[in-house]
């Protein structure tokens, strides 16, 4: 056992081992090219900037008019900066709120936090790297990491304990200064600074109305009309406390009855036009020109008129059973769930017997959701007098019963999911704990796929198979060696295995996205994002940390030292510090891919172009075809209901061309980008800490990219009022702890191989030292952690009962409710009631 263990350390400490060429020329060639890469998008983004025909495409949101934006543009000329100013880090307050939104301004506040955490952490960093690069080696090489560390003096394993102590120190000062900036910032959201708003009138009241409003979940399925569920709120509240009450039912049917309405006008509408195919092609642009084709050459469309009004009727029928859901029939759900309207009701009985009953119905009802959705009103839109009775509203238990009703802020109008508003919550808990179950398996699935990444994609292996696909005379050509030759074998196998890396988290976040909308049924778009963003951070830290132990594993089996079980922890558990080139790697080709995609905007640029490129084919071959022939024109009703001509014309275009360009921010990219790289800094801190230097360029990039977005590209039609702060700072903290973790690991393994080449170089108070620093921390950072959610969480969720009652002193009297009658509607009930009050002009007989 001992001849096997002396052959692991002569293995490790061997000149040809993997450490040897750590820092050679190939990563130091990969990291430049990467770094050239990374200014040459950055210089193509200024270069279109000042194009005129693309500029446009980079200043979104002061150019589109479609689109309703809850905050207010940024007029100033200096914002344009891609690199800002000097003092772009202390304007972190109420001025950049009011562009940026609270969403914004903590996606933006985080990045800094973690540029503001490597710059100071530098120091330390620096020092650490000097202090490895000057220990005595006996290998030849000086390795820039923890491993530089001697057998001959062991007491020098309290310079990166220390280190890491600092570091944990740095971060837990700077996270606990986070969340007293948060209470302010959540103030100013829900009570904005008098003088510094500039939303308008009309935008205000709105904003009121909102912040005056609750979300009520899991009511009583008794609750069936809008009248029964402003009793409900009035027996628990004085009367006239409530303003508006407003159950969310399903409408579904309805949607679809307004959607045939729409596009059956559409097709009346290209049948009106008397100008020819090329006049709709003009006015209207190839949509409306296959509209009225495929009118044409419908057999069964004899009369038009008569088809609308059937639609027109089915609308009126839905939108009655709409105002009278009583006359509607609707399959009813069983409910897991006591009645608690009965106010003697006896409190729920806790024992194994009822858990049983209540576990084993929720499974059942989670087998039945897969396959069926049942519809039932079981959330509702209450508005109050003032806000003080909304804080007791979302502050106090509504009812005596651990699954009654609850009470959450309410939503901007676009942030509601309307088609999943009307889910139950037994059908939405049940499906929430089957996709829980599915992740979980999912987990194992998805580092499957890493691993087999890591042991697969390598120029070796794609080789060979290319060698067995491709013909003979081709596959004889294939010279490797050639590769090797140049010196950028090295770097491309893990440029290659990076990039793999980088393309398969890319896809994960659409997925989650449409399994959190279309099957846990989310009725919120933020709650969708928050949804995702947890998902694919729990998914990219494992393939992190799965990249880090298989690195490490197939160094070590290459290097033929796995023998037992035990050694095989212990080998890993060394090789650690071996993968953080490849995390290096993986972070800088992030930064020039990522930067590509959010600066350039090519995915929607591209579109963009080639639409309009085709818009002006179209409207010249017209304008060359009206010079030949003169056809006749299209009719006056038509041209004044032409989209094309607004009275505020958008300067991307027509609505076709906002919706192309048009983007709102995805957090699940964003935010699982700057968490992870902050997890990588914080495990490499202390083994390696030039990652330290690699941070700094990814988050300054980062939150000069975020700045801009948020100011002039990204349209918010909805703000949550900051929800991912929290789970921001969560995914601090346990990064951190993970990291120390890994850190005491790499440690214990690094000194269990001194005690076996020598067992007389650890003195007792070193192992002792080594052994219990860490853990010690840990514990700590564990402590800080909870202690801080449970200080901050309540003060940072909802405004406290004296400031409410402060801000309806200051506010005005009276609100315009009547002008926010349709706030919280659903807009196919909207759109239903534009229908039903129109008249629909006749088909004329010039038809075409």
């Amino acid at each position: 056992m001992s001849s096997d263990w002396s052959s692991c350390v002569a293995n490790w400490t061997s000149p040809s081992s993997h450490y040897t060429d750590e820092y050679n020329q190939n990563y130091v060639n990969t990291i430049g090219t990467n770094i050239i890469l990374m200014l040459g998008v950055v210089f193509l983004f200024w270069l279109l900037q000042r194009c005129k025909v693309v500029r446009h495409c980079y200043d979104v949101r002061r150019s589109a008019r479609c689109f309703d934006d809850v905050n207010v543009l940024c007029g100033a000329d200096e914002y344009r900066q891609f690199f800002p100013p000097g003092d772009w880090l202390r304007n972190l307050g109420w001025e950049m709120q009011r562009h940026m939104g609270l969403d914004g301004l903590v996606t933006f506040r985080f990045a800094v936090l973690c540029l503001r955490f490597c710059q100071a952490y530098l120091v330390i960093a620096v020092g650490l790297l000097l202090f490895y690069w000057t220990r005595p080696s006996k290998r030849g090489y000086h390795p820039l990491s923890m491993d530089a560390l001697s057998e001959d003096r062991p007491e020098e394993v309290v310079v990166p304990i220390a280190a890491a102590y600092v570091m944990a120190v740095i971060l837990m000062a700077m996270l606990n200064h986070e969340y007293k900036n948060f209470v302010i910032l959540r103030q100013w959201f829900h009570c904005p600074p008098e003088g510094l708003n500039e939303f308008g009138e009309d935008e205000l009241d709105r904003r009121e109305v909102i912040h005056r409003s609750v979300l009520l979940d899991r009511l009583p399925p008794e609750i069936r009309t809008d009248k029964q569920l402003l009793e409900f709120c009035n027996s628990i509240f004085d009367e006239g406390a409530v303003v508006r009450a407003k159950l969310c039912v399903d409408t579904t049917a309805l949607q679809r009855a307004v959607t045939s309405y729409e596009h059956l006008a559409k097709d009346i509408d290209a049948l009106r036009c008397s100008g020819g195919l090329l006049g709709v092609l003009s006015r209207f642009g190839p949509d409306r020109l296959l509209r009225r084709s495929r009118v044409l050459s419908h057999r069964c469309f004899r009369d038009p008129n008569e088809a609308i009004r059937d639609v027109r009727a089915v609308v009126e029928k839905l939108l009655k059973e709409h105002k009278n859901p009583s006359t509607a029939t609707d399959e009813s759900v069983p409910s897991l769930e006591p009645s608690p309207s009965n106010p003697h009701m006896k409190p729920e009985p806790v024992g194994l017997r009822s858990s049983f009953w209540f576990v084993s119905g929720t499974l059942w009802m989670a087998a039945k959701g897969i396959f069926k959705t049942s519809r039932a009103g079981s959330t509702g839109l209450v508005t109050f007098k003032n806000r003080q009775l909304q804080t007791v509203a979302l502050c106090v238990p509504l009812q005596q019963s651990t699954r009654g009703v609850e009470a959450h802020c309410a939503p901007f109008p676009k942030d509601l999911i309307w088609h999943n508003i009307g889910i139950v919550s037994v059908e939405e808990q049940s499906r929430a704990a089957t996709s829980f179950t599915l992740a979980v398996l999912a987990v194992l699935l998805w580092s499957s796929i890493a691993t087999f990444i890591q042991a697969f994609a390598q120029i070796d292996r794609i080789a060979s198979c290319l060698r067995l696909i491709l013909p003979h005379f081709i596959s004889s050509r294939l010279d490797t060696n050639a590769l090797r030759n140049f010196g950028w074998w090295e770097a491309l196998n893990h440029e290659i295995s990076a990039i793999s890396l980088v393309l398969l988290l890319v896809v994960l976040p659409l997925f989650t996205r449409l399994w959190a909308e279309h099957y846990c049924h989310i009725k919120c778009r933020s709650q969708v994002s928050l949804f995702s963003l947890r998902r694919c951070f729990v998914y990219t830290f494992v393939t992190l940390y799965v990249t880090a132990f298989s690195g490490s594993f197939f160094s070590s089996a290459r290097s033929g030292v796995i023998d037992s079980t035990m050694h095989v922890a212990k080998t890993i558990a060394a090789g650690l510090g071996s993968v953080d080139h490849y995390f290096m790697v993986y972070i800088i080709t992030k930064i020039g891919i990522r930067l590509g995609v959010y600066l350039l905007r090519l995915n929607v640029v591209f579109p963009w172009s080639l639409w309009r490129l085709g818009n002006h084919i179209c409207q010249f071959t017209v304008r060359q075809y009206e010079k030949t022939c003169e056809p006749p024109g299209m009719t006056e009703p038509l041209q004044k209901t032409s989209s094309a001509v607004r009275e505020n014309k958008s300067l991307l275009g027509d609505e076709t061309a906002e919706n192309i360009l048009v983007e709102s921010p995805f957090y699940d990219w964003i935010l699982v980008d700057l968490s992870v790289t902050l997890s990588l800094t914080l495990l490499y801190g202390v083994m390696s800490p030039q990652m330290v230097f690699v941070g700094i360029l990814f988050f300054g990039s980062y939150a000069a990219m975020i700045r801009y977005n948020f100011l002039f590209v990204y349209v918010q039609e909805y703000d949550s009022g900051g929800e991912f702060f929290f789970t921001l700072i969560n995914f601090a903290y346990f990064s951190l702890a993970t990291s120390l973790l890994m850190v005491h690991t790499h440690m214990t393994a690094v000194m269990s191989y001194w005690k076996l080449s020598n067992p007389t170089t650890l003195s007792t108070s070193c192992a002792w030292i080594a052994a219990v620093a860490i853990p010690i921390l840990i514990i700590v950072v564990v402590a800080v952690w909870i202690f801080n959610h449970n200080r901050f969480k309540q003060v940072c969720s909802t405004l406290s009962l004296q400031q409410a009652k402060t801000y309806d002193k200051t506010a005005k009297d009276q609100t315009k409710m009547e002008s926010m009658e349709e706030l919280f509607e659903d807009p196919s009930v909207i759109e239903a009631r534009k229908i039903c009050t129109q008249l629909v002009p006749p088909l004329s007989g010039g038809q075409c």
